[in-house]
């Protein structure tokens, strides 16, 4: 190079070393301000709250939801912006059927943690749960962002292919349970789901591969049974 191009290409390596450093600051001063809001969160959470979140935890691996309710409403009380306390009070709305509760619980928590597989999941479970064929677009919407989240997650795929068989789309649905499936080819349930759905799209030759695939799994399994000797029916009278 002339030494009029090696000043130019000097120039050059000297902006974008200094573009990649402001970059390298920016990043650095982020998570500096993400680690200070969180230490300002916990430094202003009232002392008595994470105990009392200790035993609502607990309460809700025993199943005893309605004591974890009345002690996360406490913690709220206290605390309304406690986040873990609003994620926890909604799964146990969930769990005791209350879906709009949970719902405005899950929709505050998801401004904070937009991208947290397990509260999409939750948030759409709400929707799901309520039968609203108007809003199923939103549980499908969120589904699919658990999924694309979590990809490697079966459980995703099941309930978006549930979420997208009530919408009607069949085929999406299959497409959701042959995932699933794909990732635990020994979950029953799975199987099950995908069998059902060809079914419903009288795709009967898959439906029976599904089915007998459930008796290798499960060689008693009465359910895979019947819908075979149904099946079979079927191509009888044909």
């Amino acid at each position: 190079l002339s030494r009029k191009g090696r000043a130019a290409l000097f120039k050059k390596m000297k902006k974008e070393k200094t573009e990649g450093s402001q970059k390298k600051e920016k990043k650095q001063n982020e998570k500096k301000n993400t680690h200070r809001v969180k230490r300002e969160k916990i430094e202003k959470t009232p002392p008595e709250v994470i105990p009392l979140i200790r035993k609502a935890e607990a309460n809700i691996a025993r199943g005893d939801y309605k004591e974890a309710i009345r002690m996360l409403i406490k913690v709220l009380s206290m605390d309304q912006n406690n986040i873990d306390a609003c994620s926890h009070l909604g799964y146990a709305y969930l769990k005791t059927g209350e879906f709009s509760k949970a719902e405005t619980l899950f929709l505050k928590v998801l401004e904070e943690r937009p991208r947290d597989p397990l509260l999409l999941t939750n948030y759409a479970l709400c929707i799901f749960e309520q039968k609203d064929a108007k809003r199923i677009k939103e549980s499908i919407t969120a589904l699919e962002l658990a999924a694309k989240l979590e990809p490697n997650n079966a459980i995703r795929y099941s309930n978006l292919g549930q979420s997208l068989f009530f919408a009607g789309d069949t085929g999406a649905a299959i497409s959701a349970f042959e995932q699933a499936v794909r990732l635990e080819p020994k979950n029953i349930e799975y199987q099950f789901f995908l069998g059902d759905s060809f079914l419903s799209e009288n795709k009967h030759n898959e439906a029976k591969t599904v089915f007998l695939k459930i008796l290798e799994i499960q060689p008693l399994n009465k359910d895979a049974q019947r819908e075979l000797k149904e099946l079979e029916k079927k191509d009888t009278s044909l």
